[in-house]
């Protein structure tokens, strides 16, 4: 049975787990799994049971910010209920007065030199009925007024009446009885006599009616408008919800439950809104990746390496948030990304490490954009780090901007200069802590994932690491050779987009197992005394093929990284050493065998472009030093018949080279090995003897 199972695991690893795709799925669920369970932890409080009419246990602060609804619900009725029912001016019915009110001013006028009866009659003849009944209040007085009075003076009485009408409509009195009393009010303090008075009154009494009517609508507008000018009623992060001993009513209840921490519906509402909003930046942040960070995303350790570092400064973040809002880690996270790997994952990982915690510092809108330009800041100053001394310009860089952005938030929401005095220093403080815990952390990063940093490099290249001052003393032929392959290294990467400084320092180290036995390789031979001549051809293959463990055992004491390891060991690939088997195929005895396999060095052949341009470079630049006469056609013949041999060979099949990267190359290798062996002028001996004796007279010799 346990060997049946052992046989499914096996078919299982080799089709399933073993597959890019099943890979990188399984790393995208284990990154959403952690960094769920971290803003989870965060985001969500914990859980208390406590029920309506209990007394509290101990006391209890607001995780966030959240609204107080009831109390917010009680100030809206309030507001509500403040406001007085709305009035509507009715202007149509103004006029509708004022024309009647001339239309009887305009009736007295033309019949006022008639009798009283006559004046009755002629008013019930011109005027509509409705105006006839209300001017029973004229009485036989009034009437015998108007007869006595000159058209002028009538006229007049009847602007006067028109006038104090217009005033009392401006009050905005809604009631008749109201109206009727601001218009005795008015005429009151009218300098007129009692007669022309009691006209007035009797007149304006007859036509009257209030223009401002209750509106419903209007009315309801205004108390909308009343609740929503209330703004929500907030208890702070932090605020006491509920005090030790104190019992708890609905409102506290109502507090505790939509802020999480009782288990309800709320608390779950929660915790699936905070999975749905990762997932949703998760499946965009590897969108972005796959389309424009496709060698972050189809690496499978590259991968683990970024989101490590992305969980880490999540995690990071999320403790860090506790002590102050302006401590999130973009800047560590856009420092380590640029340094490994590439500025355009490391964007990628910065919007998206804000993304996440984004829950945690909604509270805090300033902190989101300080943190996303501080990691920016950190990109585009770490580009071209060449050295770690560079961490002070980078630190300096990141502390400035992060400092004037918070001083000028601050300055821009009237804060106070002692907060802003403070925010700023944390701004500065951290900015400098971040990007010092970002070089620190590359060497850690470089080691546990075999990725090396344009830093590591650049200190690899130093001509006074302990392997190459030993190259250079011990093998001198060998590292003349690696320094001018070096130089033709890192132009052919240059120009087919591989990397220039991974390929120089590959060059520098490749040959270092040669330091083993230093005297059997043809360029550290000083004296004609060749050791190969001691030994048959298969030992000496075998001597020569084992420079390369033993460079690789030399490469891992020291420690160097693993891409420079790999290419110690694929340089040569699976070619064969022919000088040597040659010599053991004109040498060898009828019953000697001599199998090709023995003379071949072990592989693997070239699995990445900088591995291929090495090979090559190799091969290249001792075949053309080899060479008696190098002439321009003399190198390029040896140079396009190496890649050929090499390319019908097989030794490029597993690695990136296109045929158009090989004409590159082709072409870079002519041009750069006709500028290091180019003919040389031949001095005739009387001349250098002529220079001699300059040289001794003291004699300009320029």
């Amino acid at each position: 049975m346990s060997a049946f199972f052992k046989e499914i695991y096996r078919l299982y690893n080799k089709y399933f787990l073993r597959k890019p795709l099943v890979q990188r799925a399984i790393i995208g669920l284990l990154t959403y799994s952690m960094m769920l369970a971290i803003i989870l932890v965060s985001v969500i409080p914990p859980q208390i049971n406590l029920t309506v009419g209990q007394a509290s246990n101990r006391t209890i602060y607001a995780p966030n910010n959240i609204e107080d609804k009831i109390a917010t619900e009680k100030a809206r009725q309030q507001a509500e209920q403040s406001v007085p029912d709305a009035y509507v001016r009715d202007r149509n019915l103004e006029s509708q007065v004022i024309s009647s009110l001339d239309q009887i001013g305009e009736t007295l006028l033309e019949n006022k030199s008639l009798t009283v009866e006559e004046i009755k009659n002629a008013l019930k003849d011109d005027l509509p009925s409705n105006l006839v009944s209300k001017l029973e209040r004229l009485s036989d007085n009034t009437l015998y007024f108007i007869t006595q009075l000159s058209d002028e003076e009538l006229i007049a009485l009847n602007t006067e009446a028109k006038a104090l009408l217009l005033r009392v409509f401006e009050e905005g009195i809604s009631t008749t009885e109201s109206g009727l009393a601001l218009i005795e009010h008015e005429i009151s303090l009218l300098d007129l006599s009692f007669s022309g008075k009691i006209y007035i009154e009797n007149l304006l009494t007859a036509v009257y009616q209030p223009s401002y009517s209750y509106s419903e609508v209007l009315t309801n507008v205004l108390k909308k408008e009343a609740r929503q000018n209330i703004a929500p009623i907030i208890i702070h992060k932090g605020d006491v919800i509920v005090y030790k001993e104190q019992i708890i009513n609905e409102h506290i209840y109502s507090l505790l439950e939509y802020s999480g921490l009782l288990s309800t519906g709320r608390r779950t509402q929660m915790i699936l809104g905070v999975a749905l909003y990762l997932l949703i930046v998760f499946i965009v942040g590897i969108a972005f990746l796959k389309v424009f960070c496709k060698e972050i995303y189809n690496k499978e350790i590259t991968l683990v390496m970024y989101s490590t570092i992305l969980v880490i400064s999540v995690l990071a973040s999320a403790l860090l948030l506790r002590l102050s809002p302006l401590l999130v880690m973009s800047v560590t996270v856009g420092v380590l990304i640029t340094v490994l790997l590439n500025w355009q994952g490391a964007i990628v990982a910065v919007l998206v490490h804000n993304a996440i915690i984004a829950p945690l510092i909604a509270d805090y809108p300033i902190t989101a954009v300080i943190s996303v330009v501080g990691g920016i800041t950190a990109i585009i100053s770490s580009h071209r780090m060449s050295q770690r001394a560079d961490m002070v310009r980078i630190a300096l860089y990141v502390a400035a901007v992060q400092g004037a952005l918070i001083a000028s938030m601050q300055l821009l929401f009237g804060n106070g200069w002692g907060q802003l005095a403070e925010s700023a220093l944390i701004a500065v403080s951290s900015g400098i802590a971040f990007v010092i815990i970002a070089i620190g952390s590359l060497p850690l990063l470089e080691n546990t994932f075999g990725i090396i940093s344009t830093v590591r490099l650049l200190e690899l290249s130093n001509p006074n690491r302990p392997l190459l001052r030993r190259l250079l003393l011990e093998a001198p032929g060998t590292y003349n050779h690696s320094i001018v392959m070096g130089n033709l290294a890192e132009a052919a990467a240059e120009a087919v987009g591989a990397d220039p400084l991974l390929a120089r320092v590959g060059a520098y180290y490749h040959d270092i197992g040669k330091l083993k036995r230093p005297a059997f390789f043809v360029e550290n031979q000083i004296n004609e005394d060749n050791p190969h001549n001691k030994y048959t051809p298969s030992l000496s293959a075998l001597i020569i093929i084992s420079h390369i463990k033993d460079g690789v055992e030399l490469a891992k004491e020291e420690r160097l990284p693993q891409p420079v390891i790999d290419m110690i060991e694929q340089h040569h690939g699976t070619t064969l050493v022919s000088y040597f088997h040659h010599q053991a195929l004109e040498q060898k005895v009828e019953d000697d065998t001599v199998r090709e396999i023995d003379y071949r060095y072990d592989g693997p052949r070239p699995q990445t472009k900088e591995a291929g341009i090495l090979m090559l470079s190799d091969s290249i630049e001792a075949a053309v030093r080899a060479l008696k006469r190098r002439s321009k056609t003399k190198v390029e013949e040896v140079v396009r018949k190496i890649i050929k041999s090499r390319l019908r060979d097989g030794e490029l099949d597993e690695c990136d080279l296109t045929m158009r990267d090989l004409e590159k190359l082709a072409d870079t290798y002519i041009r750069s090995l006709s500028g290091v062996y180019h003919n040389r002028i031949a001095y005739p001996e009387r001349s250098i003897a002529d220079l001699e004796r300059s040289k001794k007279l003291g004699r300009n010799t320029d």
